[in-house]
């Protein structure tokens, strides 16, 4: 499903009444031109990278009717050409995407456990040291690229129908 397709059905869906719990609150985008509805929604998620994708997943999935405003097109999916932008997800990250719902579908993808860290500064004057082992956790946390996060949670966000995403605008 396209980014366009999934903002129609979340347009649908809050004109059928999904949007708002009429106190007035809520975001109104402009209409889309002569005779359009505006549309209301409970939140507006300005960004749809990793954390507005998150926040937009969690949101809807308590009912809220979310816009996302993205500026950029959605991620590709992802081929298995590896990626120089990582993020380091940390246990209770993992837990956050698993009550989304969204783990599984990132564990499909390549991604690599950390065990232990060491930290230290520049001058050398101080250090720390992380182990799973220490915590009794089998791991810290996953380094995973972010276009395999984004595709992940962008593959969620298209199940679920109170969250319309607004992709930037075609120009010829």
């Amino acid at each position: 499903v396209s980014a366009l397709s999934r903002r129609e059905r979340g347009r649908m869906s809050a004109e059928r009444g999904g949007g708002g719990a009429g106190d007035g609150v809520g975001w109104t985008p402009e209409p889309a031109g002569a005779g359009a509805c505006p549309v209301k929604y409970d939140v507006a998620v300005v960004g749809g990278g990793l954390v507005g994708a998150t926040v937009a997943c969690a949101l809807g999935q308590q009912g809220l009717t979310v816009a996302v405003v993205e500026g950029r097109p959605p991620a590709p999916a992802p081929g298995w050409d590896l990626n120089p932008r990582v993020s380091a997800i940390t246990r209770a990250s993992e837990r956050i995407l698993r009550r989304l719902e969204v783990w599984d579908d990132i564990l499909e993808s390549q991604s690599g456990v950390f065990r232990k860290m060491y930290v230290w500064d520049q001058p050398g004057h101080g250090e720390i040291r992380f182990d799973a082992a220490e915590i009794a956790e089998p791991t810290l946390g996953y380094i995973i690229e972010n276009h395999r996060l984004e595709h992940a949670l962008n593959r969620h966000l298209d199940e679920i129908e109170t969250v319309a995403i607004y992709p930037p605008a075609v120009t010829s």
